[in-house]
């Protein structure tokens, strides 16, 4: 068993491995970033984490903006249980991009599952390429064992 480590808070700190996990087996998230009227927004998004990045579809607004302005940005999955007051976080932050037409047949088959398709406005593919990749859990908290 690996020794734990926990942070100033008390949170014990995931290893990088379980985050990539985590990352995995999750499919909602939550971006934040700053605007181009410079305020900072958090939108929820369905997304795949494959090949090291985090995929997902947008149909415009400030999300495709923000790929498109290859900004950096910050991803949030977690999981919390207010009956057991347990809980965990894993934060991902890297530069947002459009995706390369020429990856587009690739990419498509990383098994994403957007919430809404619709013909009226067409979706384009987003990748996050993370640089940084941590996670943390409050003490005592479980979570499935095959990220344990």
């Amino acid at each position: 068993m690996m020794a734990r480590h926990f942070d100033h808070a008390g949170m014990e700190i995931l290893t990088r491995e379980k985050c990539l996990r985590i990352l995995h087996d999750q499919t909602l998230g939550r971006m934040g970033f700053v605007t181009d009227d410079h305020e900072p927004v958090i939108l929820p998004v369905a997304y795949r984490f494959w090949r090291g990045r985090i995929y997902f579809l947008s149909s415009g607004g400030s999300k495709l903006q923000a790929a498109s302005g290859g900004r950096r940005v910050a991803f949030e999955i977690d999981g919390w249980n207010a009956a057991e007051r347990t809980g965990w976080s894993v934060l991902a932050r890297g530069i947002c991009t459009p995706v390369d037409e020429a990856d587009l047949a690739e990419v498509a088959e990383c098994g994403l599952s957007p919430w809404l398709r619709t013909a009226l406005r067409p979706m384009h593919w987003v990748q996050i390429l993370p640089d940084e990749i941590t996670g943390r859990r409050l003490p005592d908290s479980q979570i499935p064992p095959e990220w344990d």
